[in-house]
């Protein structure tokens, strides 16, 4: 059996390569961590929102019944135009506290960031997978000492990596 020269740069190209497989693999997680925590912010957010027009409804609701005081009408309207509205601190300088309005808001944010992470977490994802088919070529082109396997897999590491920053650029 005959060995077969190593080539220097298909060995520094595979370690070039498994190493940006590594810090693209950990920039996809980090993606898939901020989508899932956006999302969850977001699920948070919707159920205290729709507990809150479930609250405002009920306080409408009761101020529309005949008979009741109107100190008591107008009380359960005031509370009920705080809750869309949201409410000032009682220190002075205190951030408001949000209301329905404000917090959907928020709410449609959150799902956006949600969206766009795990968009780019895809694109990471698409570049590691490319990077990886890279390295197994130059693999193959160090166990069968052909040239071609080292410009096939080079150019796919290179455009794994393109990949992957074309995702989180965008």
């Amino acid at each position: 059996m005959t060995e077969t020269k190593s080539s220097p740069l298909s060995v520094a190209l595979i370690v070039l390569a498994v190493v940006l497989s590594g810090i693209i693999h950990i920039a996809m997680l980090s993606a898939q961590r901020e989508s899932i925590q956006a999302a969850l912010a977001a699920a948070d957010a919707t159920t205290m929102v729709e507990a809150m027009k479930a609250r405002e409804t009920m306080l409408i609701a009761q101020a529309n019944q005949g008979g009741l005081d109107g100190d008591v009408r107008a009380g359960a309207l005031g509370e009920a135009a705080v809750l869309r509205q949201g409410k000032l601190s009682a220190q002075p300088g205190a951030p408001r506290a949000p209301g329905i309005d404000a917090i959907a808001t928020r709410i449609a944010g959150l799902r956006a960031q949600a969206s766009s992470a795990a968009e780019r977490s895809g694109q990471l994802g698409l570049g590691e997978s490319l990077l990886l088919l890279g390295i197994l070529l130059l693999a193959l082109s160090q166990i069968m000492a052909a040239r071609l396997f080292l410009w096939l897999g080079g150019a796919l590491g290179l455009g794994g990596v393109a990949v992957a920053v074309l995702g989180v650029l965008a």
